[in-house]
């Protein structure tokens, strides 16, 4: 497990004692059967932040999908340079790989170490599957990649790896 993964785990494992801790105090307050009680006000901030934090988590995602555009094949089309390599690949020689997506569903790649996708084959979109929307198909093999979607660009994703090691090679289409 990487730092990132860690940090998310404890932020989750607090925010669940919070909420855990917010009703048994409101449990309290309630078997004193006062309402002005001090500790039904202390109970209901403490169970109002890990429900805030799971909304605003919620309301993200939902933003995330409904207000960034998946890429047509249209739109796919072009070719792409790296533009972040995790520290496998020195920044100078960012624009010396490059990926190029073709009308007729071929495309091809500058060899790649870290990489193990074919020079040139076939690709296709497919949106059914989170973090594999496009196949790379060389001979009978195939190999998966992420569109990273953002609210005004994407980018290609290669994970490198353990998908939770963080190391990933992203390329961004020419303009």
């Amino acid at each position: 497990m990487n730092g990132l993964t860690v940090l998310l785990f404890l932020i989750f494992v607090l925010l669940v004692v919070t909420l855990i801790a917010g009703l048994i105090i409101l449990r309290i307050a309630q078997l004193k059967k006062d309402k002005n009680y001090p500790t039904t006000k202390n109970g209901q901030i403490l169970i109002s932040i890990p429900l805030t934090v799971f909304a605003i988590y919620i309301l993200y995602h939902l933003a995330h999908n409904n207000f960034t555009e998946k890429p047509t094949d249209k739109d796919l089309i072009g070719t792409y340079h790296i533009v972040d390599a995790s520290g496998l690949i020195p920044t100078n020689l960012y624009n010396s790989y490059s990926l190029e997506f073709k009308e007729d569903s071929t495309f091809t790649l500058t060899r790649i170490s870290n990489i193990n996708v074919c020079e040139n084959g076939y690709y296709s979109v497919d949106w059914e599957f989170d973090y594999n929307e496009i196949s790379f198909q060389c001979g009978k093999g195939f190999t998966t990649a992420h569109i990273d979607r953002g609210f005004s660009r994407f980018k290609i994703e290669f994970i490198i790896g353990d998908p939770d090691s963080g190391q990933s090679i992203f390329f961004s289409k020419d303009k």
